[in-house]
């Protein structure tokens, strides 16, 4: 709540360094290796990596610190809270991060080169509750890690589907079951099950809803009688 990000080494019991920001933190830490190269050969000298630790906070700001000494590497600013968490493709160095509305713009959801801070894409989403915190997007556990389609739910009651380029592919509105009529908040992490091809997300009005990652048809609903969250 302090805005500080510490570096422990617990097996000595040091602190390695702190980072002040000038916020609460949103998000938990997310750790890239950047410019990872294949093992060295008698060709080929070996090429260090860089290691990057990246975090938001509820001013808006999204930035990454030198894994090793604490040391800023780049910082940005999208205009609005960030949300409950980030989304790390490690394979293709991108990071997927959710923010709410600010004086500025609408919130939505940005695709950040993990090397460089730069905005690859955006898709705006207005969130309607400030308290809320949009849910951390998902992707497919592809080879390398890298981001061939990405999963995001807004609180406005709807679930996108995107490719790596932030096209949407799919787009799905969840209505409330029965007794709570009207688009569903929808709140917690969303959680991708690649050998089903489904997307559990989970819904205010009390209910659980499994999607087909290929089509975003609802597959099934389980009515848990009060408010889905996954942690």
């Amino acid at each position: 709540q302090d805005g500080v990000l510490y570096a422990v080494n617990w097996r000595q019991h040091r602190l390695l360094w702190q980072h002040q920001g000038t916020a609460s933190l949103s998000t938990a830490p997310e750790i890239f290796t950047l410019d990872a190269q294949p093992p060295a050969t008698a060709e080929r000298s070996p090429v260090a990596a860089r290691k990057v630790v990246v975090c938001g906070d509820d001013d808006g700001a999204v930035y990454a610190l030198d894994l090793a000494t604490g040391a800023t590497v780049w910082n940005v600013m999208l205009g609005g809270p960030i949300g409950s968490g980030l989304a790390a493709s490690v394979g293709d160095e991108k990071l997927l991060a959710p923010y709410m509305p600010g004086p500025s713009n609408g919130g939505g959801l940005v695709c950040l080169s993990a090397k460089t801070g730069q905005t690859l894409w955006k898709f705006p989403a207005t969130a309607r509750d400030f308290g809320g915190c949009l849910c951390p997007p998902a992707w497919p556990h592809y080879p390398a890690g890298r981001l061939l389609a990405a999963f995001f739910a807004s609180d406005d009651g709807w679930v996108y589907r995107f490719d790596a380029g932030g096209q949407t592919q799919w787009k799905s509105r969840i209505e409330g079951i029965q007794r709570r009529q009207g688009a569903v908040t929808l709140r917690g992490r969303t959680a991708l099950f690649d050998n089903l091809g489904l997307l559990l997300v989970g819904g205010e009005d009390g209910a659980w809803r499994a999607l087909d990652v290929k089509s975003g048809q609802i597959k099934w609903v389980f009515d848990a009688g009060g408010p889905c969250r996954l942690r």
